[in-house]
């Protein structure tokens, strides 16, 4: 026997090896999308991380400053600041370099207002893409003087410090000051030391912004970072809420006016115009001396709004809803030798308001015909102003109507006639509201639409008979519009027999002889269920009669004036109904004259003309 030993081709091994070749190719560019799409999600992820890790470094650094902030351009650290800018977010700006500085104080000696004060600095340099952190301390005193003497010696602002008013804080510090005038500086009795050197905090930020516009009114500060990873930008926002009220104000600004004496207050920061019936806060003071700040207090000169709140907590000024002019509000304390101490009395513009318009939050009455309403009970209105609020909830307003359907009195009573709401232009009308403002004397209107709703009964009414199966319907309109099928939970179906005995019939019941005479059927829909006023209710009376059948009658053909003839099942002599006479007990016979020959009524008469299987009649 032969054995066969036969190998791969040579053309076999090449096609092996290409297949090899273009499966690997694959693979291989499958593993290295997969690998470059993890280095972006990686990067994106790492730049993230870093920038948050920065921002939370600045959030420690700043969050608790109590004297000013303030953003400028040019490089902070060593060189001093440049320009203000108050919000440069979403800018796009990344020419200039530019600082932020946080400044605070921490009193050393009350007796002597003695306070150490530093400054955390935050400079992006534009040409080096890098953030850097300082930060310098000094000490100094708060001391009273007088607009003449601000030509002391003392140094000014230079590259390397501060000037001698170091301290902090209002953007209003000595402009209006007139000669004379006592004012407040903080002078500063030790050199600006560096405490903590130019340090890098972050790189790769290709634009850095800041916004202090909200820092003096709502406390808050925000940060926007851009950086660049590997030729990716990223951009991430951050926002920082301050514990304390701050100025926006350069670092060696001085602040305040002052009363003569020691002890002192003084609003420092306060909103410049409120609305009418507006509520807001971003209220600051300033105190010198021995004042105990537990019994600081905040007043409204006039009766046009009021503070709730405490000084530290949610202090709040709300404008009274018709206050107009101006709003006059001061800030006043107790020293520790018991003297009262009182602020300097400010103002705030309250901004004009016009009503514009009534609005309602009711879109649509819905009403059942009949009852009378009172729409002012059932419609409430208030006034808009052109600055989008509302007043309180007035109390009555004036209706008129153009609708000759229904009779509406100006104080709001509507009387709606039970014969309305069948359709057409008779189920639904508009009614006006006017109410005039006092305080302009402008009248203001609004409309209200209204639907009339209506039941109607249609069956059971009228007859009918023993083996009918007694049948129910009703017509339930909205505007003249019929809607089928109300919920059982929204209509009420009743039906009554008047009989003294019960009688078993019911609704989609069939009728037997027990349920012969008469009935009272009733339909009840509330439609407050239907989200309206009012009830209505269908009432209809019917008969339940056994059936009538037509037979022949069997009789003489002529009868004679003055004779009295007998009808009944049995007298085959006179007049009797051609019928099964085993089963004429089941039946009741009913005899009336349908024809007379003469108009003289008197020539015929029928007694006991409804006979049974009984008795019988005569005619």
């Amino acid at each position: 026997m032969k054995k066969k030993n036969r190998g791969f081709t040579l053309i076999e091994l090449i096609v092996t090896v290409a297949i090899m070749a273009i499966f690997s190719g694959v693979v291989l560019s499958m593993i290295g999308t997969g690998a470059n799409s993890y280095r972006k999600t990686s990067s994106t992820a790492k730049a993230q991380m870093e920038t948050q890790d920065v921002m939370d470094q600045i959030q420690n650094m700043i969050i608790d400053v109590n004297r000013s902030v303030y953003y400028s351009y040019g490089k902070g650290i060593n060189e001093g600041y440049g320009d203000e800018i108050r919000n440069d977010i979403d800018s796009g700006d990344s020419s200039q370099s530019k600082t932020f500085f946080a400044c605070s104080a921490t009193e050393l000696d009350a007796e002597q207002q003695k306070y150490s004060y530093s400054c955390d600095i935050i400079e992006w340099d534009s040409d080096e893409q890098k953030l850097y952190y300082g930060c310098r301390v000094w000490e100094g005193v708060e001391r009273e003087t007088t607009d003449d003497s601000t030509n002391d010696g003392t140094e000014s602002q230079s590259a390397e410090g501060f000037s001698d008013n170091a301290a902090v804080v209002s953007d209003d510090s000595t402009d209006e000051d007139t000669s004379g005038t006592t004012i407040v500086k903080s002078k500063r009795t030790s050199d600006t030391t560096t405490k903590v050197k130019k340090t890098l905090l972050a790189e790769d930020i290709t634009n850095f912004c800041v916004d202090v516009s909200k820092a003096q009114n709502d406390r808050i500060v925000r940060f926007q970072f851009t950086t660049n990873k590997k030729g990716k930008e990223i951009t991430t926002l951050h926002t920082v809420n301050l514990r304390n009220q701050v100025q926006i104000s350069k670092p060696g600004d001085g602040y305040g006016s002052a009363q003569d004496g020691n002890a002192w207050i003084k609003i420092t920061n306060y909103p410049p115009e409120i609305n009418p019936g507006q509520k807001l806060s971003g209220f600051s003071k300033l105190m010198n001396g021995n004042i105990d700040p537990s019994t600081v207090q905040w007043f409204v000169e006039t009766g046009k709004g009021s503070f709730s709140g405490t000084d530290d907590i949610d202090l709040a000024l709300t404008a009274a809803d018709n206050a107009s002019g101006e709003i006059r509000i001061y800030v006043q304390a107790q020293t520790t030798d018991g003297k009262t101490v009182k602020s300097e009395i400010v103002g705030i513009k309250v901004n004009s308001k016009t009503p514009t318009s009534l609005q309602t939050t009711t879109g649509e009455l819905l009403l059942a015909v009949g009852p009378n309403y009172s729409l002012n009970d059932l419609v409430k209105w208030k006034i808009a102003y052109s600055d989008n609020t509302n007043s309180e909830q007035l109390d009555a307003v004036q209706w008129t109507t153009t609708s000759g359907i229904v009779t509406l009195n100006s104080d709001g009573t509507l009387i709606v006639p039970d014969t309305l709401g069948t359709g057409g232009n008779n189920s639904s009308f508009t009614a006006t509201a006017s109410y005039t403002d006092s305080t302009t004397n402008q009248t203001l209107t609004g409309d209200i639409s209204v639907k009339l709703a209506r039941l109607d009964l249609i069956q059971p009414t009228g007859i009918l008979y023993v083996g009918d199966t007694m049948p129910f319907e009703y017509e339930y309109r909205e505007g003249g519009n019929v809607i089928s099928d109300l919920p059982d939970e929204q209509i009420t179906k009743s039906i009554i027999y008047k009989g003294d005995q019960n009688a078993p019939g019911g609704i989609g019941k069939e009728l037997t002889d027990q349920d012969a005479g008469d009935w009272t059927a009733k339909a009840v829909v509330d439609v407050r269920s239907r989200g309206g006023y009012g009830t209505l209710t269908a009432e209809g009376s019917f008969k339940v009669e056994a059936r009538a059948e037509e037979c022949e009658i069997t009789g003489k053909d002529i009868v004679l004036a003055g004779e009295s003839y007998s009808c009944s099942y049995y007298n085959e002599r006179n007049f009797y109904p051609n019928i099964d006479r085993q089963n004429n007990h089941y039946y009741q016979l009913t005899w009336n004259i349908v024809h007379k020959s003469d108009t003289d009524a008197t020539d015929f008469e029928i007694t006991n003309i409804v006979s049974s299987s009984t008795g019988n009649g005569t005619i």
